[in-house]
């Protein structure tokens, strides 16, 4: 993050959060952590993620997925600061640091390191928050490594200053002061506190700045690691199956040699009335009509007969054996096609704000699901229940809170839901007219020209508790869409059946 912008959000920051207390804390991924701070009409959640050159710090109305069992550092926090008090807070911008004194307990502050960790200490570094020195413009200009003792001076800063000519100093000078009019996020670099040119979004606040940043970078990611974990997870299975069928193939080499000892016992079977009175045969040679003679090792501490019948027991236990060995191979095979093929995850990273990655693949979650999937005009995925199972499928399980979700008004008919890649992400209205001709398409309304579909937050979407699956209870709309049924749309968007 660069300095001067985070001058202003640890100012806001500062403003906003004293007075707090600090509820649950969650890991929704290595080095990430979610810090509930929740106030009487603001009940957004504190998102940090720590990093050399791309640390997050921002506030976001919508709860990234954890999982079920908090990592031990998670657990660790939460004791020492679950229930406590945020009260005054240090900022020292230039190296990216913003602390708060806290109510008694274990640790005085809490110290957000944008480029190491959150920490709880008892006492500031002595330099910390003091005011940095300000070289003269000519030094910043002239010497690309100024940032090494001034932090402030940002190479994005300094590369701002060297392009403005005759107006750097007046520039220089009112980022000196604190001074920004508004705040600017482009499609590749971190929000800044000056205009970069270009195509870009302005917000009146660094906080909205850095959550529209913060949304854009970390839940897309959060989605891949999701997807990255369930693919090795489905890779260490299919590695243990292959394995499992290869001891298999062993076992039945073993099972087959211990079947072939039958011909021996058939051969000393026939030969036993010779040799039945002997006593401490090491081995026998037994005549076998038209082949050669057998020269067969024998236990000489069992008798010819008790020779014969050790040699039938091992034949009959292997044919048991491969019997169920038989069967286990086809469990097994059964549990490797099951697996289906790996995709690997997802690698496109959302630039934008708009369009999401056309090669990102359907999260794996919605993988299982009797749902048809297509891709709007946009790129967004579209999902449509196939029945009431997946129609609540869709709501319960493949869902994000920040997804789109449609159903025609007034009756029956499918769901479909427009996959998100973070929230707030802007969605063409040409994609939310597609996904609402798809519901309608699949509805009581599918016959008619026209229909009216209604959209909303899939978080404001619930099922009814003890009704048939696929009944919701909307809590809250987004719209209202009347769209013209398009009976060609399905077969232009179409792109795969997931549940399939």
């Amino acid at each position: 993050m660069e300095a001067s912008f985070f001058r202003h959000l640890a100012a806001e920051l500062a403003a906003l959060l004293p007075g707090r207390r600090v509820g649950k804390i969650f890991a929704p991924a290595d080095g990430a952590l979610t810090l509930e701070v929740p106030a009487p009409r603001d009940r957004r959640h504190l998102l940090f993620r720590p990093a050399k050159q791309a640390g997050l710090l921002f506030l976001s109305a919508v709860k990234p997925t954890n999982p079920a069992s908090p990592p031990a550092r998670v657990m660790w926090l939460r004791k020492r600061l679950s229930g406590r008090r945020l009260l005054e807070a240090a900022v020292d911008w230039p190296n990216l640091r913003l602390a708060f004194s806290l109510s008694p307990g274990e640790g005085r502050h809490l110290l957000f390191d944008l480029r190491q960790d959150l920490r709880l200490v008892d006492d500031l570094p002595e330099d910390f928050g003091r005011e940095p020195e300000w070289p003269e413009l000519d030094a910043v200009l002239s010497n690309p490594e100024v940032w090494r003792r001034h932090p402030q001076i940002s190479p994005p800063l300094r590369r701002f200053l060297g392009g403005l000519g005759a107006e750097a100093s007046q520039a220089y000078e009112a980022v000196r002061q604190g001074l920004a009019p508004a705040f600017f996020l482009n499609d590749t670099e971190p929000p800044l506190a000056w205009d970069p040119g270009g195509e870009h979004r302005g917000f009146a606040t660094a906080l909205e700045a850095a959550t529209a940043h913060g949304e854009r970078l970390l839940f897309p990611h959060l989605e891949r690691l999701a997807d990255s974990e369930e693919h090795d997870r489905l890779k260490a299975a299919r590695k243990r199956l292959t394995r499992n069928l290869a001891k298999l193939d062993q076992e039945e080499k073993r099972l087959r040699d211990m079947l072939g000892r039958k011909g021996d016992a058939e051969a000393l079977r026939a030969n036993l009335w010779r040799i039945k009175d002997e006593e401490g045969l090491t081995e026998a040679e037994l005549d076998r009509p038209g082949e050669d003679a057998l020269l067969l090792s024998l236990d000489p501490r069992l008798s010819p007969a008790e020779n014969m019948a050790r040699l039938f027991k091992l034949a009959g236990k292997a044919e048991r054996g491969l019997e169920h060995l038989e069967r286990r191979r086809v469990q097994l095979r059964a549990e490797l096609d099951e697996l289906g093929r790996l995709p690997a995850p997802g690698t496109a990273t959302m630039a934008g704000n708009a369009a999401p990655a056309r090669t990102a693949p359907l999260p794996r979650r919605c993988r299982d699901i009797a749902a048809q999937a297509f891709r709007s005009s946009d790129g967004f995925w579209l999902l449509r229940g196939k029945n009431k199972t997946a129609n609540h499928a869709l709501v319960t399980k493949a869902a994000s809170p920040f997804d789109l979700w449609f159903h025609v008004q007034g009756g029956p008919g499918s769901h479909v839901l427009l996959k998100r890649d973070f929230p707030n992400q802007e969605v063409p209205r040409r994609s939310l007219i597609e996904a609402a001709v798809l519901a309608a398409l699949k509805s009581w309304r599918s016959e008619d020209t026209r229909a009216d579909v209604i959209c909303a937050l899939a978080k404001d979407v619930r099922p009814v508790k003890g009704a048939p699956p696929g009944q919701v209870q909307v809590d809250s709309l987004q719209e209202t869409l009347r769209v013209d049924l398009d009976r060609d749309l399905e077969r232009r968007l179409v792109e795969t059946s997931p549940g399939e």
